[in-house]
């Protein structure tokens, strides 16, 4: 063959000569033709290559025309999406319309707090209903055999064992076998239930039924490497925010895992070695709505075209590069090339200006994902063609292109699949479309009229919270000069005429309808909510007419039937047909047959995950009914008891005994009772005497603490009598001195009244012996002092007498 320098592969990009080479790779045979022929075949292989690439960036062209007319369609969807996002983040629409414009005076108004109750609706109802969807411990799908074995064993064996039927007479039917009964139903043992034949049934399902665990396993594997929950949970925001949540899978994605191992060197060190491997297993993934363009359906198995936008940098090109199936020639020949997201790219500058979430854009490229259905020429120009020869098919191609640059093209995973790998969730269906309508579309109408009461609410409360101040310019003028009240403040009367300021200056109170408005305020958010189905039940805010715990668990029932209904659509659209074909894929590219066989998928959201927590009220209310001995001979003990531990999400068969195991041991208490029925009499008979000793210990006990009761009371009152006695004798002795004091006081008394000579000794000592008798000294030493001041007081009036008297005055006269 001729080398890359030869003249004939001159005009060939990269692509095409990577294709080239291929093609006489594929082709060893060539190599032995001689060199005419070999150059022949190289033309023609290179014509070949030439055409294919042609007609390949004829098919990227159409492709991109049919993708640039559903961006155009969808401009009015994208408009409600922005208005939505908008009316989420508390982008009020108020201050749009001319009434409430913010020019002149109302420039004020924009900057009104707002009451954003979308948002809090948007994320109430999404987090109801993926806690539904999504627990934390638990699976919202299941896999379970789809073949009765036991069944199928047992029905065999009746048709092969079957009597043959006794011709009967002309014109009536065959009879039975002599001896046997028409009408009669097998029996347990006879030919048609052979014990063996149920045996290798219930051996069969057995396997079965390990295989649907080690699928089922092998399922949830992949789906926990995918991030199922975090994507699920994500979508189901996205169709409560903008109406329709978007999922692919599955979709096969090659998986690098790195593992290391240790080993020694040659210096005998243990080191460290980095294993890479490389394995194809599927993975689903959430999309974002806006860079999800379908054809023109109203469902997705409608829909034959659908674009992925991917905006990827240089650096996420070249790993895209990697990935299995990617024709790396034609990354490179993109990466020279400069971004250019054509059509598109206006639309999201168009997104950027209108809403308040911006999307980077700048220095990206636009790789387009297309799942489109093609038909056999289309699949020859993309090399397809050998790969589906059923014609009666119809295939589904997967081609990845940016800026006319082919970089992959392939067939569905899943050959028996027609539709693309999307599934889309809608919060409230469109019969039209398979874009659905958000909260925020919902509530657009409640919110305005919220806005609108709010801000009459705050101006009300703005205008009334002060007086409103009138003056007449040109006669009243503040002292600052600054036409502001934040305060007492001065103002100069500037004409001398005015004799009443209220005449030219004057404030006024604007009314107050505060509670009026509250009142509409609050009667627009409960027709809001009930306009989308959310009461405040439903919001977990029980009111006054639900007292108790089961009334409230019925009304919450009966509340959140639109989130069940939202639930068991998401069930339908989403979680059973990707989780089946995620089944189909195992059972197609899976490597490990020992978990293949026939299983069918089922949702278990609302079925099981939803009802959870009513079962689990249900069995208590039971669980308190067959506590009457008339009801409990009809439960079935072990079966209840793993049903409410099922309910209380605890594993039983951890924590439970098996009946097997439960029966040993009752039979073993039972034996247990019967062997020591005359150990216990006897243990009775010395319990009783035991208690008989003990009460007479007892008594004693309290004799004798009695007698030392008494012993300890006497001595008390001989010590309180003791004291009682020396108490008396110091109150006497007291006594006896206090009455020695006043005796000497009345000594030194009389002798100072001895000396007045007005009073005589004898009278002195009459009167203290009365007040002796009588117990009244403190009447006796007053009355003494009272006589001792009046005798000293008449004592020095007779000495003044003396001093001033007219017959002792002596002189002479004139």
């Amino acid at each position: 063959m001729a080398s890359t320098a030869d003249p004939a592969f001159d005009g060939l990009d990269s692509v095409e000569l990577a294709a080239v080479k291929a093609t006489v790779k594929e082709n060893p045979e060539l190599l032995q033709l001689p060199a005419e022929q070999q150059r022949q075949a190289l033309d023609e292989i290179i014509g070949f290559v030439r055409d294919q690439r042609v007609a390949a960036r004829s098919l990227i062209q159409e492709l991109e025309k049919s993708r640039d007319k559903i961006i155009a369609s969808r401009a009015e969807v994208e408009q409600r999406w922005v208005d939505d996002i908008n009316q989420y983040e508390g982008e009020s629409q108020l201050p749009t319309s001319k009434e409430y414009s913010t020019e002149g005076n109302n420039r004020e108004r924009d900057t009104q707090p707002k009451v954003n109750l979308t948002r809090a609706r948007t994320n109430m109802a999404s987090a109801r209903i993926a806690d539904m969807l999504f627990p934390a411990n638990d699976r919202n799908w299941d896999l379970q055999p789809l073949t009765d074995r036991i069944g199928q064993a047992v029905r065999g064996a009746a048709q092969q064992q079957q009597p043959v039927p006794q011709p009967g007479m002309p014109g009536q039917p065959p009879q039975a076998a002599p001896g046997g009964d028409p009408n009669a139903m097998p029996v347990p043992g006879s030919p048609g239930q052979d014990p063996s034949v149920v045996a290798a049934g219930a051996a069969t399902a057995d396997s079965d039924k390990a295989k649907c665990d080690g699928m089922r396993e092998k399922i949830q594997n992949h789906l926990d490497d995918s991030l199922y929950s975090e994507h699920g949970r994500r979508v189901i925001e996205d169709g409560c925010k903008i109406g329709v949540g978007v999922m692919k899978g599955p979709f096969t994605r090659l998986v690098r895992r790195k593992r290391f191992g240790f080993s020694r060197n040659s210096a005998g060190k243990m080191v460290a070695l980095l294993d890479v491997t490389e394995q194809r297993v599927p993975q689903c993934a959430r999309v974002d709505p806006r860079f999800f363009y379908p054809a023109a359906a109203r469902t997705m198995e409608e829909c034959e075209q659908v674009f992925e936008l991917h905006l990827m940098s240089r650096a996420a090109i070249k790993e895209l590069a990697g990935q299995d199936g990617i024709d790396k020639p034609a990354a490179e020949l993109l990466l020279k090339q400069a971004p250019d997201l054509g059509k598109v790219g206006d639309n999201l500058r168009k997104w950027n200006q209108r809403c308040v979430l911006k999307e980077e854009i700048e220095g990206l490229y636009a790789v387009w994902e297309a799942h489109v259905i093609l038909n056999k020429e289309q699949l020859d120009a993309l090399g397809l063609a050998d790969l589906h020869d059923d014609v009666n098919a119809i295939p589904v191609a997967e081609l990845w292109f940016s800026q006319g640059e082919l970089l992959r093209a392939s067939l569905s995973v899943l050959e028996a699949d027609r539709r693309p790998p999307y599934w889309t969730w809608c919060y409230e269906r469109a019969d039209d479309t398979v874009y659905g309508y958000g909260i925020p579309w919902l509530y657009r109408n409640p919110q305005r009229s919220i806005d609108s009461i709010w801000l009459m609410l705050m101006h009300n409360l703005a205008v009334s919270s002060g007086p409103q101040v009138f003056y007449k310019k040109g006669i009243v003028r503040p002292k600052d000069g600054v036409y502001k009240i934040r305060g007492p403040k001065l103002w100069e009367v500037e004409s001398e005429d005015v004799e009443d300021v209220s005449k030219v200056f004057r404030a006024e109170t604007i009314p107050n309808n505060a509670p009026q408005l509250m009142e509409v305020l609050d009667l627009a958010i409960k027709l809001g909510d009930d306009e989308i189905s959310l009461p405040s039940i439903a919001q977990g805010q029980p009111n006054e007419a639900v007292p108790t715990a089961a009334g409230l668990i019925q009304l919450l029932n009966a509340s959140n039937i639109v989130q069940r209904r939202c639930a068991k659509s998401m069930d339908d659209d989403v979680i059973s047909p990707m989780i089946e074909r995620f089944y189909v894929w195992e059972m197609l590219h899976g490597t490990d047959d020992s978990i293949k066989g026939d299983f069918a998928v089922s949702a278990r959201g609302t079925s099981v995950l939803l009802h959870k927590d009513i079962k689990a009220q249900h069995l208590q209310i039971i669980a308190q009914i067959t506590a009457d001995p008339r009801f409990a001979v009809y439960l079935k003990e072990g079966e209840f008891l793993r049903e409410m531990f099922e309910a209380a999400d605890v594993s039983s068969e951890v924590l439970l005994r098996t009946d097997e195991e439960a029966d040993q041991i009752r039979q073993q208490q039972a034996q247990a009772a019967q062997q020591g029925a005359g150990a216990a009499d006897q243990a009775k008979v010395q319990a009783l005497q035991a208690q008989t000793d003990l009460k007479r210990q007892q008594l004693e006990l309290q004799q004798q603490q009695w007698q030392i009761e008494q012993q300890q009371a006497a001595e008390q009152r001989a010590m309180l009598h003791q004291e009682r006695m020396a108490e008396l004798q110091d109150k006497a002795d007291e006594r006896r001195a206090r009455l020695m004091l006043k005796q000497m006081e009345l000594q030194i008394m009389a002798a100072q009244l001895a000396t007045n000579k007005d009073i005589s000794l004898a009278e002195i000592e009459k009167d203290l012996q009365i007040a002796q008798t009588s117990n009244n000294l403190q009447q006796f030493l007053g009355t003494m002092n009272a006589r001792l001041k009046a005798a000293t007081i008449a004592k020095d009036q007779q000495e003044m007498s003396l001093k001033v008297d007219p017959a002792n005055v002596s002189g002479t006269g004139i």
